[in-house]
């Protein structure tokens, strides 16, 4: 007979077993937080470094080795498993063992967030009492089960680290498309033009238009121009805030630094003016030189984004602005090669869109793997 465990939830969530649950605090140990501060990462650390956050980090130092669990108290759900040396942030509970193994607790965990997201209250930042931790409900199979869907969840691990390693290495083949000692560099500025994006408010009461900002970039290449937000401008839009085919978007500035520095082509446009935000900045091409798609390739590789992360003096780009783009040095083969790289670029884009769709699926697969044996 399977036994169900409601959670209440904004859409209601029913997880089902033919095992008992139990809860956390009755199957593993809690020996409190850690005791570092954010700060203390440092990303040419030898160390795992974990904090209230779904990214692993680095560190130069550890204060535990040793198998556990490690639950962030505040943000976003979030869980960790580490066996040895390691370092934890003030932010982060650290759970041990005491009768059933930490890696099955972490797998069904981890396929099931939600369990965690229901605890998260707060009205800005939420949080996650150690109490709701502990009162966590797993179902406890035998720990022969528990064994064999380790080894079943550790193999898909495997299978999705080899994938995302592949990833990786097709990633650093773009760079070396464009390393060659023959080519000439000319600074960006002497081959472009700059244009900061477009102000409005929601007082503004003029002419409505579509406009690309700075959700509109993520990880891709162009943008969706069908699902592009309308808003409405101060009086009608000036020519030179109207967007071309072959420019290139680049955000300047976001809440999030991890999207400052994101270069965004404009590949094809719609019927209609499509400008973009004062988030962003508009590179146009001066050159005939200069294919723009190999440009805007070139300024979405490491060696550029490194180049600004250097000058901006941290681990991510706090801010652009057209001076710290300006310097940005440019290899610039004949236009024939340039083509060529553009096309070498596109395939292996393809495969990595394959490969990216293999991980997609990984999901469904670790999801059967604890149905089949719960």
């Amino acid at each position: 007979m399977k036994k169900t465990f409601p959670l209440r939830l904004k859409k209601k969530v029913k997880i089902e077993s033919k095992y008992e649950f139990s809860e956390i605090k009755d199957i593993a140990n809690f020996i409190g937080k850690g005791k570092r501060p954010a700060s203390f990462v440092d990303d040419k650390g030898s160390f795992p470094f974990v904090g209230s956050s779904p990214t692993l980090k680095k560190c130069n130092a550890f204060d535990y080795d040793f198998e556990a669990l490690l639950i962030g108290d505040g943000g976003t759900a979030n869980i960790h498993y580490i066996n040895g040396k390691f370092s934890a942030s003030d932010h982060t509970y650290i759970i041990t063992k005491k009768n059933v193994l930490l890696k099955y607790i972490y797998y069904f965990l981890s396929q099931n967030l939600s369990l965690l997201e229901q605890g998260f209250k707060g009205q800005s930042l939420k949080n996650i009492s150690k109490s709701d931790v502990e009162a966590l409900n797993v179902p406890v199979p035998p720990q022969e089960l528990q064994a064999k869907i380790i080894d079943e969840m550790d193999n898909l691990k495997k299978q999705e680290d080899k994938i995302r390693e592949e990833i990786q290495k097709l990633k650093n083949s773009f760079v070396e498309l464009f390393q060659d000692e023959n080519y000439t560099h000319k600074k960006l500025n002497n081959i472009v033009s700059f244009k900061n994006g477009l102000n409005y408010s929601r007082n503004s009461f003029g002419e409505v238009i579509n406009i690309i900002g700075v959700r509109d970039f993520q990880n891709n290449f162009s943008p969706d121009i069908k699902s592009l937000e309308k808003v409405q401008i101060d009086r009608q839009l000036s020519e030179e805030y109207e967007l071309k085919p072959k420019d290139i978007l680049v955000v300047r500035s976001n809440g999030s630094a991890n999207l400052v520095g994101r270069f965004l082509y404009i590949d094809d446009l719609l019927n209609g003016k499509i400008s973009f935000s004062g988030f962003t900045i508009r590179i146009r091409s001066l050159n005939d030189e200069v294919n723009s798609k190999f440009l805007c390739h070139y300024l979405r590789t490491d060696i550029v984004r490194n180049e600004l992360i250097g000058n901006s003096k941290g681990s991510n780009i706090k801010s652009l602005n057209q001076t710290l783009l300006s310097s940005i040095k440019i290899p610039v083969p004949s236009l024939r090669e340039q083509q060529k790289i553009v096309a070498e670029i596109e395939k292996i884009e393809s495969k990595i869109s394959t490969l990216e769709k293999e991980i997609a699926d990984l999901p469904k697969q670790k999801e059967a793997v604890l149905k089949r044996y719960l």
